[in-house]
């Protein structure tokens, strides 16, 4: 273990490193306390997250049906991964909080000397592009340190170079051998930070990553939802919340716009979403070109195959929900389509939309018509890079 660690160590090259305060001072918790937003959780009246729009397109010239579209190339990075990198952000509004609390009864020089010995920890993440780009993007709003970011030797050249452009320290290091948290914070020289991939007790991954976007499609009342499968917990997060708004009965989450209503009401909503099948497509090519999706181990899923069914089992999820490998082929039809009627999107992104496509033409004609005339909800992740596929 000790030469794998050493040689995953010496094989790393660090790309761009950015200088950050070391310690804390008075101006830059005071900054954090008033500049990150505070919001009223789960009000459907002052959201944390904009809600991003859904388009309907009519597949039937395809030899499909109907769908809908939730569009997440809206978001400020163009992906779903500005949504977790808001959670971040607030992480490191909840430490100035912390250090203000700390400090409340001080003098200012005992209160200025308490901070100048705080170490402000910096955040060590791996991505294939989006979340760090996301996370650099909103850490730079709020003058948070850069993030401490992981990407691939394989990873594509224009991926490193757009990466690099961002206010971030940047380690290309080998992916295909396994990492833990300790490790990556050696290979991200971030001794007193916080690794923040793995599934960790400051915050719920699962939960709240897209809590928000889970819930606007919930609103939808859909029959089945399809979306991209990797380790960014989408699904997870889907089926989290299936068990939770199971959980909470006749007391919803505020998200769901049923709070006061007619209990019967109350009771149709809950059951829409326990019905619902979630659909995770996988691409069946460890080489393909939804590239986001292809991480040769995926060592911080929270809910695995197994964890799948036993959710279906509990009827805590739709009894079809399922990950299903997609074929390559699909993936670049349904991609065409989402270039075609003018949805940003970039491969990976189109996954949910092939694994619809490849449902309905793997079964018979009364099955087939069954799965055209749910209704489907195909969630976009996002335009990404808009590096072209080869």
């Amino acid at each position: 273990m000790r030469e794998r660690n050493e040689s995953i160590i010496a094989s790393r090259e660090v790309v761009k490193r950015i200088t950050f305060p070391e310690f804390m001072s008075p101006e830059l918790m005071a900054q954090w306390i008033e500049s990150i937003p505070q919001f009223l959780l789960k009000d459907l009246k002052d959201p944390e997250w904009p809600q991003t729009p859904t388009c309907d397109l009519n597949l039937t010239r395809d030899g499909y049906g109907a769908i809908s579209v939730k569009d997440e190339s809206v978001n400020p990075t163009g992906t779903m991964k500005d949504r977790p990198a808001w959670e971040f952000v607030k992480l490191y509004a909840d430490y100035a909080f912390g250090l203000f609390l700390r400090t409340s009864g001080f003098n200012e020089a005992k209160a200025k000397d308490f901070l100048s010995k705080q170490r402000i920890p910096r955040f060590t993440l791996i991505t294939s592009g989006n979340e760090g780009a996301a996370v650099a993007t909103a850490f730079e709003r709020y003058g948070l340190p850069p993030p401490k970011i992981v990407v691939g030797r394989m990873a594509l050249a224009q991926e490193v170079k757009r990466l690099s452009r961002l206010r971030a320290d940047i380690y290309r290091v080998d992916l295909s051998k396994r990492l833990d948290p300790m490790l990556m914070k050696v290979i991200t020289e971030n001794e007193h930070g916080v690794e923040i991939t793995s599934q960790s007790p400051h915050f719920l991954p699962q939960v709240v990553f897209y809590d928000w976007l889970v819930h606007e499609c919930f609103r939808e009342q859909p029959d089945d939802v399809y979306v991209p499968y990797g380790s960014g917990r989408l699904m997870e997060n889907f089926l989290t919340w299936q068990s939770l708004t199971l959980h909470n009965g006749m007391n919803p989450d505020p998200r769901l716009g049923v709070q006061g209503e007619d209990p019967s009401v109350i009771r149709d909503m809950i059951s829409c979403v326990q019905r619902l099948n979630v659909f995770g497509a996988e691409p069946s090519n460890p080489d393909s070109d939804a590239d986001k999706l292809t991480a040769p181990y995926k060592p911080f899923l929270i809910f695995r195959e197994e964890d799948i069914e036993s959710q279906a089992t509990l009827h805590r999820t739709g009894a079809e929900t399922a990950k299903i490998s997609v074929e390559e082929s699909y993936i670049h039809g349904a991609y065409e389509i989402f270039q075609r009627e003018g949805i940003k999107a970039e491969v990976s992104a189109a996954a949910g939309l092939a694994l619809y496509m490849q449902r309905c033409d793997s079964v018979g004609k009364k099955e087939r018509d069954r799965i055209i005339t749910r209704k489907a909800l195909i969630v976009n992740t996002g335009r990404g890079s808009d590096i072209e596929p080869s």
